[in-house]
């Protein structure tokens, strides 16, 4: 698909560093992929118009949903910030070799760090439009109980059985959840089919360390890092 300029639609403050932005063009994509966006007359210090990777969030055919980690100004993603409803951003693509298998298997893993939830919400988003989903499982790591958006859709998908969600904090204790990293509660949840995983470079490697030691082949992980 061309560049293309397209509208926000909808901005949701999800956590108090993350935005959820919408489009109003719907994008045809592989659950996985993501999109260069860049906004039109931003230019930086060098007088270019940077452009920034962002993964998608929405599944496909809906209109595009980005997470936007919020960034210290001078940056694309503080640009980002002061934007509104109605303003336009320039895409480009899909791009991308991080996707989804099909057919899911059953018990498929899905393991997020962070901002790294969305390319799995885009993945898990169209699996549970099928006629009969298979059970999966999430573990998301995040710092504190106040990193975790998207905490009412993944509550909505554990209540109808398609999910369950095992919420990892390393910066906080809450009764009802883990403390820790994902990495220190993945022994007792050994992947049994495939593994989708996407967060920094360090918590990729680090959790296909654990992954290889609890016996899961390298054919089974599917990695994406930012």
């Amino acid at each position: 698909m061309p560049k293309f300029l397209t509208k926000i639609t909808a901005i949701t403050q999800a956590s108090p560093t993350v935005k959820i932005i919408t489009f109003d063009t719907p994008l045809d994509f592989v659950p996985g992929q993501f999109v260069m966006l860049t906004v039109p007359g931003y230019l930086d210090k060098t007088g270019k118009g940077p452009k920034r990777a962002y993964s998608i969030a929405s599944a496909p055919g809906e209109p595009l949903e980005l997470v936007i980690k919020i960034n210290p100004a001078p940056s694309l993603s503080s640009t980002i910030d002061a934007l509104k409803i109605g303003d336009s951003a320039e895409v480009d693509g899909p791009f991308g070799k991080f996707v989804l298998r099909e057919p899911v298997k059953q018990d498929t893993m899905f393991i997020a760090g962070g901002t790294g939830i969305a390319p799995l919400m885009s993945m898990i988003r169209h699996v549970t439009k099928q006629s009969a989903p298979p059970h999966m499982k999430l573990l998301f790591g995040i710092k504190t109980i106040k990193d975790c958006i998207y905490r009412e859709e993944l509550a909505k998908w554990e209540k109808k059985g398609i999910l369950i969600v095992i919420t990892c904090l390393s910066q906080e204790e809450v009764k009802g959840l883990h403390h820790g990293r994902v990495t220190s509660i993945l022994p007792h949840h050994t992947p049994l089919t495939d593994v989708y995983i996407c967060g920094s470079p360090q918590m990729a490697a680090d959790t296909i360390t654990v992954l290889r030691t609890l016996g899961v082949s390298l054919d089974r992980i599917f990695k994406e890092q930012w």
